[in-house]
């Protein structure tokens, strides 16, 4: 290469590396005060919404068998221990060990170690972690309220149906009576 290009080259790197320290400014959270957070209103509890007993036992029996909803529970239990190993993570660890050989030699040993959150790594991981079991809760409690809303719809559908074939059968006796007294007038 030439002279003139290598300067050409290292100029033009100094200048992209000067230029782009001011790219990244820090990070500034912005005004929320226009939102109002408020605490989760609790729902209903869906034997108090639905009181029929027929209709309750058919929850209970999909609540209790559908896989769906034993995996969303099942996650919400792996995130909870993920919240639990993240907290964790701020206290200092303990390992001890032990060792025997043919020779009769005994060993014991222990270490401790405790890891400093400077940069915020672990408080970061427990945010995480917590936003992860809320979204699991979440996901879990969607779940749960589909299932029941499936099985009540299909309750009441059915319902409607059987009064709807109950309507009929008396409209078809009605009709047949009517038959019967048209045949003896005439």
């Amino acid at each position: 290469m030439k002279a003139g290009m290598k300067k050409f080259f290292a100029t033009a790197a100094i200048l992209m590396s000067i230029v782009s320290c001011g790219i990244y400014s820090t990070y500034t959270r912005p005004e929320i005060s226009d939102i109002k957070i408020t605490e989760s209103v609790p729902l209903p509890r869906w034997k108090d919404f639905f009181k029929d007993s027929c209709l309750q036992v058919l929850v209970e029996m999909a609540l209790e068998g559908n896989t769906d909803l034993k995996i969303a529970s099942l996650k919400t239990k792996e995130a909870s221990a993920r919240l639990k190993e993240a907290s964790l993570s701020f206290f200092p660890s303990l390992d001890l060990n032990a060792d025997a050989s043919r020779t009769q030699a005994f060993s014991f040993g222990a270490s401790s170690s405790w890891e400093i959150d400077i940069f915020g790594r672990m408080r970061n991981e427990k945010r995480l972690a917590a936003a992860s079991l809320e979204e699991a809760r979440a996901y879990e409690q969607a779940v749960k309220t589909g299932l029941i809303a499936s099985v009540a719809q299909g309750y009441f559908t059915l319902q409607g149906l059987d009064s709807e074939l109950e309507i009929s059968i008396r409209t078809l006796e009605n009709w047949e009576n009517s038959l019967k007294v048209m045949e003896a007038l005439k």
